[in-house]
This record gives structure tokens, sequence and C-alpha cells, in this order.
């Protein structure tokens, strides 16, 4: 196994050697995203972004947003170049 991770086999109980199971981690976080609705996902989402953005200070917003903005995707390949590449 790459990266074992150990699962509940039955959600509701307890992390006791009965009912546990080790598997690959990036199929634990599947089937643990997997156990929300999409609504609580965006929501979920959603409330990491703004507390993330939250916790960063005004100037670093506006020096993080300057860089973002000097970046441009560019046609239907999905490249992103800077403006002064184009």
């Amino acid at each position: 196994m790459k990266s074992p991770s150990v699962d509940r086999i039955n959600i509701d109980g307890h992390y006791e050697v009965s009912n546990c199971e080790f598997i690959e981690f990036s199929e634990n976080s599947q089937r643990a995203w997997a156990r929300f609705t999409p609504e609580q996902r965006s929501d979920m989402l959603s409330k990491r972004t703004t507390k993330r953005w939250s916790t960063v200070s005004p100037e670093d917003r506006k020096a993080h947003m300057a860089h973002a903005d000097s970046f441009r995707k560019e046609g239907d390949n999905g490249k992103w170049k800077k403006k002064s590449e184009r």
C-alpha cells in the first residue's frame, strides 16, 4: 500500500480492531467526502476558503490579488501565462 489509512467499517462504531480496515488514503478521503450532499460540500468549501482568506492580512491580500491578476488563462488549452508573455 502506498499511503495506508485506517477506515472504520461501521462509521457509527468506534476505532477498534474489529471495526477497522486499512485502505489507501485517497480512497478513504473519497469515501468521507461522498458522505456529504453536494450542498453540504459546497458549504464546507465556502467556509474553509472564507476562513483561510480571513486570516490573511489586508496587505498580503492586495499583493496576492496583484500577483494573481498578472496571469491569464490562454485559449482552450488551459495554460496560464503571465500577461507579459502573451
